[in-house]
């Protein structure tokens, strides 16, 4: 067995450990929210939160959690800037 073939009995195992502890009132859903949020804040490519969560198409997961995507604005505004500062520099 690889250990991408083992990581969803890994996660399931995770998820039931963790929703069936008594101080956590939470909801598979609330963790799976949690989950595609901070795959999204962490720059994972849209598309590949899409398919982890089984949604039928990436619109579905970007309308879903754009709330994220304020701080790639953020992050991209950044990147724009580093890229063109050494260009701004010679004009």
């Amino acid at each position: 067995m690889t250990a991408s073939q083992s990581f969803p009995l890994q996660t399931a195992r995770l998820l039931v450990t963790f929703c069936r502890t008594p101080l956590l009132a939470c909801r598979f859903h609330d963790l799976r929210h949690t989950h595609a949020t901070e795959l999204m804040r962490a720059g994972i490519h849209a598309k590949v939160v899409s398919e982890r969560l089984g949604h039928s198409s990436v619109r579905v997961t970007l309308d879903r959690y754009s709330h994220v995507t304020v701080d790639m604005q953020d992050t991209a505004a950044e990147a724009t800037d580093a890229l063109l500062a050494p260009l701004l520099r010679l004009a």
